[in-house]
C-alpha cells in the first residue's frame, strides 16, 4: 500500500474546472430548455465546500495505491481471474489497473 499526499493547489485547480463544466452544463441545459437537474446542483455545492475546507486547511486530499498479485495456474485462470477482481473493483467504483512492467528481485 503507498499512500501520497495530493498538493491542494492540484486539488483546487481540479475542483475549479469540474465547477465550471458543471455550471456550462447547467447553462447548456436551460438554454435547451431541459428540466433542471438537481445533481449537478448539489455536486456544485459539494465541489464548493470542499474547496473552502481545502482552502484553509481543514482538509487533505491523498493518492492511495494499493497493489497485490494475483496468481493462476494458467494463462486463462489468470485472465479470469483478473477479470474477476477488476469487476468487483469497479463494482466499488475503484480504479484499477494492471501493473506493466515488474521490479526485478536484487
Amino acid at each position: 500500500m503507498v499512500i501520497q499526499p495530493v498538493k491542494s493547489e492540484v486539488v483546487l485547480d481540479n475542483l475549479r474546472k469540474k465547477v465550471s463544466q458543471l455550471e456550462a452544463g447547467i447553462q447548456i441545459d436551460a438554454e435547451k430548455g431541459k428540466v433542471r437537474d438537481p445533481g449537478k446542483q448539489a455536486t456544485i455545492q459539494d465541489a464548493e465546500e470542499m474547496r473552502d475546507k481545502l482552502q484553509v486547511g481543514e482538509e487533505r486530499f491523498f493518492r492511495l495505491g494499493f497493489y497485490f498479485t494475483i496468481y493462476g495456474s494458467s494463462m486463462d485462470e489468470l485472465e479470469f481471474v483478473t477479470h474477476k477482481v477488476e469487476s468487483i473493483l469497479g463494482q466499488q467504483l475503484i480504479y484499477s489497473k494492471a501493473a506493466s512492467t515488474q521490479q526485478n528481485k536484487d
